[in-house]
């Protein structure tokens, strides 16, 4: 696994999150399980706010209340 991973780094942070932004919401929660460095990739808050907007039609991120909250990762 730490070979893939490694592998995977030469990308860079931005091709990793262009890669990460092309899956689904439930893959990409899946992703997140995969290592602490997916983890970080796959909590960026761009990706999650593109998700939130593509499958809820959500602009901003909100509670269940309707209140306004800082992240969509809350």
């Amino acid at each position: 696994m730490a070979e893939l991973i490694e592998g995977i780094e030469v990308l860079g942070e931005w091709g990793i999150n262009v890669i990460i932004s092309k899956l689904d919401p439930n893959d990409t929660a899946t992703v997140s399980c995969v290592s602490k460095k997916f983890k970080v990739w796959a909590s960026d808050d761009l990706i999650w706010a593109s998700h939130c907007f593509n499958d809820l039609n959500l602009n901003s991120p909100v509670d269940p209340f309707g209140n306004t909250v800082p992240s969509f990762k809350v």
